[in-house]
């Protein structure tokens, strides 16, 4: 009697919270290993909408089968009832092999008491056995609300309806085999367009619910769209405005199918699924559907409304279509002689065509990129001595690839169109070629270069107006390895340098070979190659250059990290040698570690630096201005080669943006912080570390915390930064004079504290960087407060006022 009453009860609290509850918001993932499967797409709609997750490491498994407590999941899943499922974990189930502990009996309850799934009929649901393909249809087709009322014997009637409604396909069905991963993903989708029926006793025949609902209307009342165009307005950047399609909210994890990023939907035809998100219908898979055609026009028909491209295909113009070139409206002849893209509608008639005329050429000098007081990015190229804005709507091409803004390089060779100074397409290109020149041949005067042979293969070298070929005779010789600059003809238009290479690893082996023709020098390294050494080649360790060849040659060691410098002729002229480091972390005082005065050798040699800065001695890195302090010891003369000490001013600031500036070979780092909005200048060759690792500037991130040092006197060369994964601590304090205040433990980007006095509640916004905020309060008031840092990390509590 017991157990049936835990039975009723539970069946009881299902009812109840099957109204009650929504659909959690989760972000949807990508998956390494469904690229390519039949089931790609179907897969990642369900990873938008929560239906589906993925078994870690980045993976889906498509392929592997599906238990049947696993399909429980994802059915409950499916019908939006993922939190009920959760309400009912531990709860009694009327299966006995389905115990209150195991991480699916919240499903099953919830599956059960829904009639979706019910078990083998000896009490018994075998969680763990594989779900064959006609089970899976049978469930899928109970959440639409057929029964086994459907006419014919288990499995042919739910099978024959599925076969019927598309939600399983003849050529690959098979009722006895396992249901995989994947294959479920595409029943699954098959099912959520279909409408859901109710059963008629009377009738004993199943009819479509009033209103005609499809089975997602559970997830969203906007559940599909197709054939929707989207304006550019509704795509606007997420740091500026919040992106709708059709007037609905597009999730900031979106999975976008058949775009790069969300601009790239503008004026695109897409379908898309919408989920509920905290009570909010929010989109979060975008499929594009939208076909095009690219080419140069030759000639247009404005009688018929086609136009012609170079390559013999014609293109039909829809009704009233939209023409643009350049970012602006034109004219069907405007388009002659222009770059085109023509965006196709489903008759494969173009409803917009976008122009471009590459008028603006010439090399592009600089690029710039700063962050802007509303946390925006700002991207500039100058070509032509002019500054062009590059925003999320421009297109850019290199070398004959889609690219982005961070591919582009200075001296790529540029071809564009702009609207005023804005970029509206760009076509970059930089190409090169490296190797050994085996032989070159000149003009008749020598003085210019006519062919190169690198390797096996020859190149000719491009030509000025006057037919005159553009490379100098001395610009390289016969046996050096040359970096050629390409033109857009695969020409050779320039050398991009003729230096001596360079090669680091550690040193794995040191020989000396004697014969009768002489002595012979050669290195080995841990990466498999090896090097001839030149008896007169320069030797340093640890910064100290070796007295002469032999003295420094004998003093390298397996172990060491080196780094040469290989001549045209393959031979080492240059050994960088680095080994016998010590690290003495915490500060250096001299009353713990040896005084450093007797670590530097009186002549000179001794480098001593702090962030990266020379000292004239080791005055300003003793006791405690220096923070840790690294030392390269030099063998020989039993004195140190470097003392390098570092010290942060700046100290676990919160970053809140950064900017780049290029110019020529010069660049400029900005990161800009809570502590120091002003901005922190980094020097072009500081030292960056991420989460304890080497990194560089592009790895930090807002919301980091950094520290950085020296701050005057000259930009930083040393930074640290971390990732915050740690939420806001907050403390809430005692009533003071009729106030209270609020303290954080970093500041924090958003934030609101509430006060519940008499009833009523009153909200204060947190100013963004603040650590305290103080609001109107007494005794007994309820005090809520909600926080989010400046690295997305959320925080919240509650507690009544002391």
């Amino acid at each position: 009697m017991k157990s049936l009453r835990k039975l009723l009860v539970t069946l009881l609290v299902v009812t109840m919270v099957l109204g009650m509850v929504g659909v959690a918001s989760a972000a949807a993932p990508s998956f390494t290993d469904i690229k390519g499967n039949a089931a790609e797409k179907d897969i990642l709609k369900l990873a938008a909408l929560g239906v589906v997750e993925g078994v870690g490491d980045g993976k889906f498994e498509p392929d592997r089968s599906l238990t049947r407590a696993e399909f429980a999941k994802v059915a409950v899943n499916l019908m939006g009832l993922g939190d009920s499922a959760k309400i009912l974990q531990g709860a009694p189930s009327v299966f006995s092999d389905v115990k209150t502990d195991d991480w699916f009996n919240g499903y099953v309850n919830v599956a059960y008491a829904q009639g979706y799934v019910k078990g083998y009929g000896d009490g018994k649901f075998g969680p763990n056995d594989k779900i064959n393909q006609a089970q899976a249809a049978t469930i899928l087709l109970r959440l639409l609300g057929y029964n086994d009322n459907l006419p014919g014997e288990w499995p042919l009637d739910y099978v024959m309806k599925a076969a019927q409604l598309g939600v399983v396909s003849s050529s690959t069905f098979n009722a006895s085999a396992d249901t995989t991963r994947g294959m479920f993903a595409t029943m699954a989708v098959a099912t959520m367009g279909q409408t859901k029926v109710a059963y008629s006793k009377d009738t004993n025949s199943f009819s479509d619910v009033t209103g005609s609902p499809k089975l997602m209307a559970d997830m969203s009342s906007t559940s599909l769209t197709t054939g929707y165009a989207i304006a550019a307005a509704d795509v606007a950047s997420f740091s500026t405005s919040s992106p709708k399609i059709n007037n609905v909210a597009v999730s900031g994890d979106v999975v976008l199918v058949g775009a790069a990023k969300l601009s790239d939907l503008a004026n695109k035809t897409v379908k898309y699924y919408a989920k509920s998100v905290s009570g909010t219908n929010t989109i979060t898979y975008v499929e594009v559907t939208t076909s095009s055609v690219a080419g140069l026009v030759k000639s247009v028909d404005a009688v018929n409304g086609t136009l012609t491209l170079d390559n013999g295909t014609v293109v039909t113009l829809a009704a009233s279509p939209t023409l643009k070139k350049n970012g602006n409206d034109a004219s069907l002849i405007d388009l002659v002689n222009s770059n085109i893209t023509a965006l196709l509608d489903s008759s494969g008639k173009a409803y917009r065509v976008e122009g471009y005329k590459l008028d603006i050429t010439g090399a592009l000098s600089a690029k710039t990129t700063s962050t802007n007081a509303d946390g925006t990015v700002s991207n500039k190229i100058t070509v032509g001595a002019v500054d062009y804005s590059v925003g999320s709507t421009t297109t850019i091409v290199r070398n004959g690839a889609a690219a982005s803004y961070a591919d582009l390089a200075v001296n790529d060779d540029i071809k564009m169109s702009a609207n005023g100074n804005t970029a509206v397409y760009v076509d970059a290109f930089n190409q090169t070629v490296t190797g050994v020149v085996a032989s070159f041949t000149t003009t008749a005067d020598g003085s210019k270069v006519a062919t190169v042979t690198i390797g096996s293969t020859n190149y000719n070298v491009a030509k000025d107006s006057a037919g005159v070929p553009v490379i100098p005779s001395a610009s390289f010789t016969v046996g050096q390895s040359v970096k050629f600059n390409l033109d857009r003809s695969g020409n050779l238009a320039s050398v991009a340098s003729a230096s001596a290479s360079t090669a680091s690893a550690k040193l794995s082996g040191v020989n000396v070979s004697v014969t009768s023709a002489g002595t012979t020098y050669s290195v080995s390294l841990d990466d498999g190659t090896s090097y001839t050494v030149v008896g007169t080649a320069t030797v340093s360790r640890n910064g100290t250059a070796a007295a002469n060849f032999n003295a420094g040659f004998g003093s390298l060691k397996t172990g060491d990290a080196v780094k040469l410098t290989v001549g045209a002729d393959g031979k080492v002229t240059e050994i960088k040698a680095y080994g016998d480091f010590n690290d003495i972390p915490g500060t250096f005082d001299g009353a713990t570690h040896p005084a450093l005065n007797t670590l530097v050798n009186t002549d000179g040699s001794t480098a001593i630096t702090l962030n990266g800065l020379s000292q004239a001695d080791t005055t300003g890195i003793s006791g405690a201005t220096a923070t840790s302090v690294r030392i390269a010891w030099n063998g020989a003369t039993g004195y140190a080669s470097k003392i390098e000490a570092v010290n942060f001013p700046v100290s676990n600031q919160t970053v809140t943006g950064k900017a780049t500036s290029v110019s020529g070979s010069t660049t400029s780092y900005i990161v800009y912080t809570v502590e120091t909005p002003a901005g922190i200048t980094l020097a072009s060759g500081a030292t960056v570390k991420k989460d304890g690792a080497a990194s560089n500037f592009d790895a930090i991130a807002v919301g980091n915390k950094i520290s950085s040092g020296p701050v005057s006197g000259t930009a930083n060369k040393y930074v640290e930064a971390t990732t915050d994964a740690t939420a806001t601590t907050i403390t809430v304090g005692s009533v003071a004079g009729g106030s209270l205040t609020v303290t954080f433990n970093e500041p924090v980007k958003l934030g609101k504290v509430t006060v519940i006095h008499a009833g009523v509640a009153t909200t204060t916004d947190v100013t963004a960087g603040a650590t305290s905020v103080t609001v109107t309060a007494a005794v007994g008031d309820v005090i809520g407060v909600q926080v989010t840092d400046y690295a997305g990390n959320s925080a919240s509590t509650s507690t009544t006022a002391q």
